[in-house]
């Protein structure tokens, strides 16, 4: 009976086998060693399992990217992709929320902060649960696993645990968190100093979080951050081993929804010390980071996106990068079959312990024609275009590529 009963539920979902044909042109293949350009051929099939059917949502891909280059052959390459994501939502009649995801990827392509095409397998696992205790409290547990293997420069992993408790529903639907997080890194030494990354921080935070007006929910965070890490990675010089956490968030639409019901938007600033400090960077001094995303569903058919951000972030050579950008794009379905959109970009990438600086241009073109039920065509272009004083990140990137899929 229990057997049977499993082979209905798993019953409930489809299975789809999915198989894309792609055909590309990359003027600039080798990034920016050479000026090469090739033709990539790639048969992409994949199998998918799909179940929205119960509490318990799940979804399951895996297949192989097989790729086939022109004139240069030794960057032929298959690719295993794998995924799986279980979600008990919300409005499941559960005891508890959360999601697991796993995920297995292999790719290549160019690196734009060492201007070299890199061979990368990703590996990357997360769990997350919200448990309630009692009627207004809630316990809150992650986790978080990403190891990254590459063919040349530094390999990296990155473990991630929290453990929080949230007390909901007071003064008028405002919500409290306590949270604790453990972040580790460590990576191979791939850098120009053969010293490699390891890294503890130990991240406290309180949150409080509560409606503003109609749909629109901010919070305010503040905490603080112990990194604990090798005196090496500075070349023997002082650090900061501490710094503070403050960060704003809002999450709905800004304008009502019942005067701008066509408006979506989120909005998150943090000010804080990078969380991954690379290779002599000291760590020391507070920067903004945040994100926007504001989309305009000008009519049925037409929609306006707004994205800026700012990150801090650590590259595939152990150095710290600061970030800031954004893009506007158009989307638009034509007919009853074609969607198009296009998109275009500024990014400033800052390299915080070498002279170098990047402006970025970024421009893209897609279109998507469903031709049946089953068969579907497209076609996408994207651009690069970089200006730096480091004469091997100074050049434009083309991408062209058209595409068929069949979904069985």
């Amino acid at each position: 009976s229990s057997l049977a009963f499993g082979f209905a539920e798993f019953g409930r979902g489809e299975l789809m086998l999915s198989t894309t044909a792609r055909a590309a042109y990359d003027s600039r293949v080798w990034g920016g060693l050479r000026e090469d350009g090739d033709y990539i051929f790639t048969i992409d099939p994949r199998l998918i399992y799909r179940r929205e059917a119960g509490q318990l949502k799940l979804r399951g891909e895996g297949g192989l990217r097989v790729n086939r280059y022109y004139e240069y052959s030794e960057l032929n390459s298959e690719d295993f992709v794998g995924s799986l994501k279980l979600s008990l939502p919300p409005e499941a009649s559960s005891l508890a929320t959360g999601s697991f995801e796993t995920s297995y990827d292999e790719h290549t392509d160019v690196n734009y902060d060492v201007d070299q095409r890199i061979r990368e397998k990703t590996f990357l696992t997360s769990l997350n649960a919200d448990i309630p205790a009692g009627l207004k409290t809630t316990l809150l547990l992650g986790g978080n696993f990403r190891r990254d293997q590459r063919n040349q420069f530094s390999d990296r992993e990155t473990r991630e645990g929290t453990v929080g408790f949230r007390y909901l529903d007071f003064l008028g639907g405002t919500s409290f968190d306590l949270r604790y997080r453990r972040l580790e890194v460590e990576t191979t030494g791939g850098n120009a100093w053969n010293i490699p990354l390891d890294q503890q921080s130990d991240i406290y935070t309180a949150t409080i979080s509560r409606p503003i007006f109609h749909d629109v929910r901010g919070s305010v965070s503040y905490g603080y951050r112990v990194l604990h890490r090798s005196s090496a990675e500075v070349f023997g010089g002082p650090y900061d081993k501490g710094g503070s956490i403050f960060a704003v968030s809002l999450v709905g639409p800004f304008l009502p929804e019942s005067m701008f019901p066509k408006v979506e938007s989120s909005l998150s600033l943090g000010y804080q010390k990078a969380e991954s400090p690379g290779i002599n960077d000291p760590g020391a001094g507070n920067r903004f980071v945040g994100a926007m995303h504001l989309a305009w569903h000008a009519r049925e058919r037409t929609s306006l996106i707004f994205d800026a951000r700012r990150a801090v972030e650590l590259t595939i050579n152990d150095l710290t990068v600061e970030t800031t950008g954004g893009s506007i794009g158009v989307n638009q379905q034509i007919g009853n079959f074609t969607t198009a959109g296009i998109s275009a970009g500024y990014e400033e990438r800052k390299y915080r312990t070498l002279d170098r600086r990047d402006d970025v241009f970024v421009a893209t073109a897609s279109a998507t024609y469903r031709i049946s039920h089953a068969w579907s065509a497209g076609a996408d272009y994207r651009l690069r275009a970089v200006d730096s004083a480091v004469a091997s990140s100074d050049y434009s990137r083309n991408v062209i590529s058209v595409s068929a899929s069949y979904l069985f």
